[in-house]
């Protein structure tokens, strides 16, 4: 979700070639991305926005503000633990340690709603 708009689905993806780029996406199958967040710089605040999304956490950077919401806690703190990184301008040392990208999961991209 962005500043007032209405929560929709979308499929996230921080890539290994492009640790500090959230990319999201429409559709699973999508090519390209609808829109692309630069992470640096932005402040993550994990509190849940309501008790309706407990597993959101919000980006902020400026007066751009990102709120996400993940399927489940554990979907949240794999996500949050990238995000911290990337927002410092860190990278993930090995490959167990980027958890939010293609690569690593069944199911491509179907990760956040935003």
């Amino acid at each position: 979700m962005e500043k007032s708009k209405p929560w929709q689905k979308a499929w996230c993806v921080i890539p290994k070639q492009d640790p500090l780029v959230l990319y999201m996406y429409g559709a699973p199958q999508d090519v390209r991305a609808q829109a692309t967040i630069p992470l640096l710089g932005y402040v993550v605040d994990d509190m849940p926005r309501s008790a309706d999304l407990p597993h959101s956490f919000k980006l902020t950077q400026s007066k751009s503000v990102h709120s996400f919401a993940a399927d489940s806690e554990e979907l949240k703190q794999k996500w949050l633990k990238i995000v911290l990184l990337a927002v410092t301008g860190e990278t993930p040392d090995g490959p167990d340690e980027h958890p939010a990208t293609l690569d690593d999961h069944p199911e491509p991209k179907k990760k956040l709603e935003c």
